[in-house]
């Protein structure tokens, strides 16, 4: 059984996706309001498309990383 690829987006999508600046997502990140970001590499960080997704419909809820370690 194959396993789908998941969707990433970056910033610059994301941003216009949400019609919100970096600034805002990175606050709401913080208050653990918004996903956090994959590390794609050094310097780059993305999002899982259905999270974000998940966020703009409503059902998103922040999980603990220790409770998200256990879900996989």
């Amino acid at each position: 059984m194959s396993k789908a690829i998941e969707q990433i987006v970056r910033w610059k999508e994301l941003c216009q996706k949400l019609n919100l600046s970096q600034n805002t997502i990175r606050n709401k990140i913080a208050n653990n309001e918004f996903p956090k970001p994959i590390q794609l590499s050094k310097r780059v960080v993305g999002w899982k498309v259905s999270e974000v997704n998940e966020f703009l419909n409503g059902t998103w809820v922040y999980k603990e990383e220790k409770d998200a370690a256990n879900d996989q």
